[in-house]
């Protein structure tokens, strides 16, 4: 009997910081090597820690301004690890973009198929909350878009049956009530 195979453990030590460090290390030795040619090693190191700090905040500046841009601007052309965050904040971003977009049309396509029914609809959030409803169910319960919208549906159907079955929260089982007013309607 083989052993079940384990997830790899992700490593802090990543191919990026790797390269982050190579960088900084070529950076300290070719200053180094400079300093000890001149005879002002720490003078050398210090501007050349100095230089790689403005270009670390300047890759800040530039991912910051990006973040706040992203959907008129570019992603910045970047290397090292300053170019791992941007590919992966856009890849972030696109797929949000993505099911955002695929989240708007299957609401357009249940809305399209629900205004073509003969009965009522309404859409309720977790809370309970009037997310959309049909002309059906405008007419029926008397909803309008502008004053409904986000109202929580027991504020409209206060039939002690109907807050029951809602409480439970079990899809399989429906409630009939009567809804009294303009024509005395039985809901389900």
């Amino acid at each position: 009997m083989s052993e079940p195979i384990k997830p790899a453990k992700a490593s802090i030590f990543s191919p990026v910081l790797w390269q982050a460090c190579w960088r900084l290390g070529t950076v300290l030795l070719l200053a180094l090597a400079v300093g000890a040619a001149v005879g002002r090693v720490a003078l050398v190191m210090a501007l050349a820690l100095g230089a790689y700090l403005a270009v670390q905040i300047w890759n800040l500046l530039r991912v910051d301004r990006w973040l706040r841009n992203r959907r008129t601007e570019a992603p910045p052309d970047m290397s090292g690890p300053w170019g791992e965050l941007v590919a992966l904040v856009s890849r972030i971003y696109r797929r949000k973009v993505y099911h955002r977009s695929r989240g708007r049309t299957l609401l357009r396509e249940f809305q399209q198929l629900t205004t073509a029914m003969p009965e009522g609809a309404v859409l309720l959030g977790p809370g309970n909350e009037i997310l959309w409803f049909n002309s059906r169910a405008k007419e029926w319960l008397g909803l309008r878009r502008k004053r409904d919208f986000g109202m929580r549906i027991e504020n409209l159907v206060r039939h002690p049956d109907f807050i029951e079955y809602l409480r439970r929260g079990e899809a399989g089982e429906g409630v009939v009530v009567y809804a009294s007013g303009d024509g005395g309607r039985w809901l389900s």
